[in-house]
């Protein structure tokens, strides 16, 4: 009988190896040799006194040599010159692209060199008011790129560049309320008055551009409202009709009864919206009444931010933008009109539960935007810190 090799097990294994090691670990009762290389274990076919194979198994995989992998090294000039002649590319901004892209190729594309020229980007100047470029503006750049070049990449048989998410680099807007005094300004740049910052107050403009603005104006102003006493963001806003559809797929508000049906009551549920019937508030109600006396029989949305009979998202934007910036506030959003109606509702006592169905949001979305805005946020560790530890006592 021929003695076994004399071998040690190592108790305790690294975490991480920088070339193919072997190591001998349990494995079923025995003991089998293992490659361990990086944070990956691949075990053998040898056992313990197999030693000897199993080094000459390490050897081999040491002396593999693997094929480099391919890049696709397409210039990004090329890329905008194909998209270019694209029809699904009609709309993207080419001029923004190619001025911070351009001398780069396709296999640069990557989180941090995404992140980096995101933010060089915005110190750009706007060719026509000469504003620096939005965050928005920028990072919708890099979502055309990112499309772009994935698809030239499938069209013309190229490797695909990185995985990389195009988002926001600053915190979430929506997590900040405006005050009362912020949205009396709004509501008051709606009725053609504009923020005097000598005088600390809105004054409002001549009375021929009063009248002007305010009819210019009364679409988005309904938007406002909608969004501070219903919750709803500008899509919903938007979108809402005086009486249901035949098809029950378009939101509207029942007048009669009080409340807000999203998507109509015959639509189907998805991840984020609830077809849940939603009640208005009296002050909302008494708005939506009126709105509907005001509004002929034949006009259908309750919003009328037309343009050339079609509807445009696109225009209420611009007019909100021109409300914000009338009342003295352009950093604002139509997100932070939304939140201020959920920090209301929360401070006043409204569950979690409610405020998600009112909202069309799941539960986890309301608590990981508007929580903190609950007065019962942390509330037992506001306790804990106002009692004295008995350690000090």
């Amino acid at each position: 009988m021929q003695p076994q090799t004399k071998t040690t097990m190592q108790e305790k294994p690294k975490s991480f190896y920088k070339k193919p090691t072997l190591v001998l670990l349990p494995y079923k009762g025995g003991q089998h040799w293992y490659i361990c290389h990086g944070r990956k274990k691949e075990r053998t076919a040898f056992v313990a006194h197999q030693k000897a194979d199993a080094k000459r198994a390490v050897e081999a995989r040491s002396q593999e040599v693997r094929a480099p992998t391919s890049i696709n090294a397409t210039p990004i000039a090329d890329v905008v010159g194909w998209a270019r002649t694209q029809p699904r590319y009609k709309k993207a901004r080419f001029a923004g692209i190619i001025a911070v892209w351009d001398g780069k190729r396709v296999c640069d594309l990557s989180q941090h060199t995404l992140d980096a020229l995101v933010l060089e980007r915005q110190t750009h100047l706007h060719p026509k008011t000469g504003e620096p470029i939005s965050e928005k503006t920028a990072l919708t750049e890099a979502g055309w790129l990112k499309a772009m070049s994935r698809r030239h990449a499938r069209e013309h048989g190229l490797p695909a560049p990185g995985d990389f998410a195009v988002k926001r680099s600053s915190p979430h807007q929506n997590e900040r309320a405006l005050t009362r005094s912020e949205t009396a300004r709004l509501l008051w740049a709606c009725l053609g008055y504009r923020w005097d910052a000598a005088q600390l107050r809105m004054v409002p403009h001549d009375k021929r551009t009063r009248k002007r603005l305010r009819r210019l104006l009364a679409p988005v102003r309904r938007l406002l409202l909608l969004g501070l006493y219903a919750g709803t963001s500008v899509a919903t806003g938007v979108a809402l009709v005086w009486d249901a559809t035949p098809d029950g797929t378009a939101s509207y508000v029942d007048v009669a009864e009080g409340r807000l049906l999203r998507l109509g009551a015959q639509a189907p549920r998805t991840a984020n919206l609830r077809d849940v019937p939603v009640a208005l508030g009296r002050r909302m109600m008494a708005h939506a009444r009126r709105w509907r006396r005001q509004d002929a029989s034949d006009v259908r949305h309750i919003v009328h931010v037309t343009t050339k009979g079609k509807y445009n998202r696109g225009l209420a934007d611009t007019r909100f933008k021109r409300i914000c910036d009338e009342a003295g506030l352009p950093g604002v959003t139509f997100s932070m009109i939304v939140t201020t109606h959920a920090a209301m509702a929360l401070r006043e006592g409204a569950s979690v539960r409610a405020l998600a169905i009112a909202l069309g949001l799941s539960g986890d979305a309301v608590n990981r935007r508007y929580k903190h805005f609950s007065r019962s946020f942390q509330e037992g560790a506001g306790k804990a810190f106002r009692q004295r530890p008995k350690s000090i006592r």
